[in-house]
Order: C-alpha cells, then structure tokens, then sequence
C-alpha cells in the first residue's frame, strides 16, 4: 500500500503482525503498484513503483535498495495508471500509451506498444490472467 505522501507501506496480517514502512519518495506521489515476477529464494523481494509525474522505481523490500528505470525519452513520460509484472516485464499504462519495459541485467528498455490517444484521457487499466494480457480502457465521449 502507498499514500499521497510518497510512501510504501507493508501490512503484514499474519505474524510478525503489522505495519512496515518499505520505501520513502519525498515529495513524490504514487500513483501504481506491483511486484515483479522473479525467481529463485528471492520471489518477492522486488517491487515497482510508478508515479504520477511519470519516474518508474524498483524497490527491493529486503534492503531498500531503489533503483531508477525510469523512461529515458522524458517527453513519453507522465502519469501512471496501472501496472502489472507480464512475461517477467512490466506492463504499464503511462498517460495514453501502454508500454513494456525490460531489465536484461544491464540496462533498461522501454517499447511503446500502442497510444490509446482517441478521447481516452489516458485511463486504461490492466491486468493479467492465464498469461494474457487485458486492457480495459475508459473512453470519453467527446461533443
């Protein structure tokens, strides 16, 4: 869980019970979640977080290590809907346009896959299920 101020919560409903605070973006608000599909001991470890003014983190919840991958071409960046871990990528909605981004262990990258630019206001939301990707997108209309 996040809030507006910029951080990460984990709330741990079994034991040990409670609240943890996992990361900390000053004045920075998050707008999307998610963890990222590893493998190995380490399953977990890692998180993605997106924000509203576009910046792309990760997170490893064990250490607090935070890395950021965010999209080089800065003028493809802005708010971030939804994101979700796909085929060990992340899937993300950022203002219109889905993209999937990469880390081959040495570097990041980005691919835009398709500009839902047609009265949208950039809401489209995703998910996954069974391996496949879903986007539902939340059209406008416009007089």
């Amino acid at each position: 869980m996040a809030n507006d101020n910029g951080i990460v919560y984990e709330y741990r409903v079994a034991s040990p019970y409670g609240v943890t605070t996992l990361a900390t973006f000053t004045g920075q608000s998050i707008s999307a979640l998610c963890q990222l599909e590893q493998t190995g001991g380490a399953s977990n470890e890692w998180f993605a977080v997106g924000f509203t003014d576009g910046t792309f983190k990760i997170v490893q919840s064990t250490s607090g290590t935070i890395q950021d991958r965010s999209n080089p071409t800065v003028a493809d960046r802005g708010y971030i809907y939804s994101m979700v871990p796909f085929k060990r990528k992340v899937a993300l909605v950022m203002n219109s346009s889905l993209f999937v981004t990469d880390y081959n262990g040495t570097s990041v990258t980005w691919t835009k896959v398709v500009n839902f630019s047609q009265g949208n206001l950039g809401k489209a939301y995703l998910a996954v299920l069974n391996e496949v990707l879903y986007i539902w997108v939340a059209y406008v209309q416009v007089s």
